[in-house]
């Protein structure tokens, strides 16, 4: 699968340690040199998908932190991108911050549709 990071086409997968050795320690990489995400599928020799409670929700959480520092390279702050902490922090808190957007954006539409007079053209 391919997903688009601020115009540039990187390259998803879902891999294990077996079919590739950098996932041996980490559960995930960007790798901005080659526009390539790799998420564990966690069927590899070290792992079993049924040892995690629910394996959609963790993986959904590794390839959020890696489009993060996807994200960053792409923006061209590398060194945004090699600090842990900030992508973490960045990931932890993106469902919240899209959901307080939502909230706000949603009042803001059901205010001017109250507040709107029934004859006014949604065009000019």
């Amino acid at each position: 699968m391919e997903v688009n990071i601020l115009g540039t086409r990187y390259e998803v997968k879902f891999e294990n340690e077996l079919n590739d050795i950098r996932l041996g320690d980490c559960s995930g990489y960007c790798d901005p040199s080659i526009k390539k995400i790799v998420v564990d599928d966690f069927k590899g020799k070290n792992n079993h998908p049924l040892s995690i409670g629910d394996l959609s929700v963790l993986q959904k959480k590794i390839l959020r932190h890696e489009l993060i520092h996807a994200f960053l390279s792409e923006s061209g702050l590398q060194n945004w991108s090699e600090n842990e902490d900030f992508v973490d922090w960045i990931a932890l808190q993106m469902p919240k911050i899209a959901e307080a957007e939502r909230g706000v954006l949603d009042g803001i539409w059901s205010e001017n549709q109250k507040n709107a007079k029934k004859t006014e053209p949604f065009y000019d």
